[in-house]
């Protein structure tokens, strides 16, 4: 199968798709490795995008959209590091997404948790990838486009978690995922303090 045949077989299907992941015989650091070359793929993909729509020549208005900037600026000055929090980041989602759904009464291992969390990003990559073509011939389209690849990201990640953890309730799938964002958000925060995005004097 092609590599388009798996990303539309992987949007049809994410239940079926989850089921072939957690069937494949790795070993625990195949799966990690498979997470590190999605997040590789991913941040390549978002540096691309920053560079595309980020306007860096803007003045602030207010606090919150300097820090924004300065965020912006200073991924796409070190690409290095961009791609170290993404690939951080997702591996913080693994743990987050284990332990949440094991306090939820999910039954998945760890191991295919690994593998939906590249899975789930791969897709988001190759829907955002399409949104960028779109923003190349009309931005105000790529914003319609940009909602689509949400909904779109958000229903397989649900398909599957509920498939691999054994879930049927879409409103504890919801409580699972905002747990584990929160916990990613506050994972996030660290790393960019740490790598001295937030604190005073930091690189930009």
């Amino acid at each position: 199968m092609t590599l388009l045949g798996q990303v539309n077989e992987g949007l049809r299907d994410p239940r079926g798709t989850m089921r072939w992941l957690a069937s494949l015989d790795l070993s625990r650091g195949g799966q990690w490795q498979v997470l590190l070359l999605s997040a590789l793929i991913a941040a390549l993909a978002n540096h691309v995008g920053l560079l595309m729509t980020v306007d860096f020549s803007i003045t602030p208005r207010d606090p919150i959209e300097e820090l924004v900037l300065q965020n912006a600026t200073m991924m796409a000055r070190q690409p290095f590091v961009h791609a170290i929090v993404f690939a951080s980041m997702l591996v913080i989602s693994v743990f987050m997404l284990y332990w949440v759904s094991r306090m939820c009464g999910g039954t998945g291992g760890f191991g295919a948790g690994i593998l939906l969390i590249a899975y789930v990003n791969f897709i988001h990559t190759v829907l955002f990838l399409g949104q960028l073509a779109i923003f190349v011939l009309s931005p105000p389209l790529a914003s319609l486009a940009g909602i689509a690849v949400l909904v779109l990201t958000f229903w397989v990640f649900t398909s599957a978690i509920s498939e691999l953890h054994g879930f049927r309730s879409l409103f504890r799938i919801f409580v699972m995922i905002l747990m584990t964002a929160f916990g990613c958000l506050f994972g996030l925060i660290f790393l960019l303090t740490i790598v001295g995005v937030i604190l005073p004097g930091g690189p930009v």
